[in-house]
């Protein structure tokens, strides 16, 4: 039983183990998941701030050429060139926010997975623990059931060896009794001799 018991506890202490590693790991990919978080936020800063200089420089073109038509091709050329690179622009910040939405999306998985793990090794290490709860107060049943079979057996020696003693008084007694009347029967032969 003893060696059950210390398997028990070593199956509780690896669970342990497994349970901080996942813990462990956890934490990690919250930390990478704030990672991912804060430089999607920056990603967003940026093209906020470089889509508020676009939008200048094309508010200052249109400007331009309202001022002098004399440069209206050239102006028309460089505001196409502007809404070409900043097309070009959204088109790469689109797809660098999309790689970052898909990395978000699997570490939400990744972290639903341990969370599933995490709860299916809390209620395994929960019903290994409550098996060893009942092994355990099973094994105090039986030791006091022993302790008590011991008492009993301890007492009825004790009985036996009170009684095995008043025996032995009582037979020494009789054996006294019978070496003197044996002395007076010798003696009374003796004398009708």
């Amino acid at each position: 039983m003893e060696n059950e018991s210390q398997e028990h506890f070593d199956q509780l202490e690896l669970l342990l183990d497994e349970q901080r590693a996942a813990n462990e790991q956890h934490q990690r990919n919250i930390m990478e998941r704030q990672r991912l978080q804060n430089t999607l936020q920056n990603y967003r800063d940026q093209f906020e701030e470089r889509l508020k200089e676009q939008i200048d420089e094309l508010t200052a073109a249109r400007e331009q050429l309202r001022r002098d038509l004399t440069e209206q091709e050239q102006v028309k050329k460089e505001l196409q060139k502007d809404r070409d690179q900043l097309e070009l622009h959204l088109k790469e910040q689109t797809a660098e926010l999309a790689a970052v939405n898909e990395e978000l999306q699997e570490e939400v998985s990744k972290r639903r997975q341990t969370q599933e793990q995490f709860k299916q090794q809390t209620d395994e290490l929960a019903a290994v623990n409550e098996r060893l709860k009942r092994e355990i107060k099973q094994r105090e049943w039986v030791e006091n059931k022993l302790r008590e079979h011991r008492d009993q057996l301890e007492q009825r020696l004790r009985e036996r060896r009170a009684e095995v003693i008043a025996a032995n008084e009582q037979l020494e007694r009789e054996i006294a009794q019978l070496a003197a009347a044996n002395e007076q029967f010798q003696s009374e032969i003796a004398e009708r001799e």
